[in-house]
């Protein structure tokens, strides 16, 4: 969940600064991290359903196979229409990802346990929601755009081969 949410958080602080740097308008890059959560939003009770239908694994895989495409492309073509696809793949990998960690959090204990895991996974997102941003920053600072997208890419691609690990595939 800490990988997924770094990636998730560094990609979008990098798809608002290489608007501006392409120098879109701001509504523009208003638009953009809109759209992290616009399919989320309309999405959620559906594939909230599905997961519990269907169970965590194929869904945490998928989602964190869609944060892995949703960062290559920008990696590889920063451009305006790059940024679109992040934005929404981004957003609709992360809940995908997100809420099979919830459900899973909540199915591997009860009672106190239950309440100490979500107590530790809500710790693991302040820390990727403090070192997403800085990471990306300092990535985009030191190579560009392009890197710290790379960046987000490696994390998602270490987070599908934990998954694939974690979850016994």
């Amino acid at each position: 969940a800490v990988i997924s949410h770094t990636a998730f958080t560094a990609s979008r602080m990098t798809v608002s600064l290489a608007a501006i740097a392409m120098q879109a308008p701001t509504y523009v890059v208003g638009l953009l991290i809109s759209l992290y959560a616009l399919l989320p939003m309309l999405l959620s009770v559906a594939l909230g359903r599905w997961i519990d239908r269907v169970g965590t694994r194929v869904p945490m895989l998928a989602g964190a196979s869609t944060l892995g495409v949703a960062f290559v492309v920008p990696a590889v073509w920063t451009t305006l229409p790059s940024l679109y696809a992040t934005s929404v793949l981004g957003g609709v990998g992360f809940l995908l990802f997100h809420m099979s960690v919830q459900k899973l959090t909540g199915e591997l204990a009860d009672g106190p346990d239950r309440m100490r895991n979500f107590g530790v996974l809500a710790v693991g997102f302040s820390i990727s929601g403090f070192f997403g941003p800085i990471s990306a920053g300092y990535l985009i600072d030191r190579a560009g755009h392009g890197v710290s997208f790379g960046g987000s890419f490696a994390l998602s691609t270490l987070l599908i081969a934990g998954a694939f690990v974690l979850l016994k595939w």
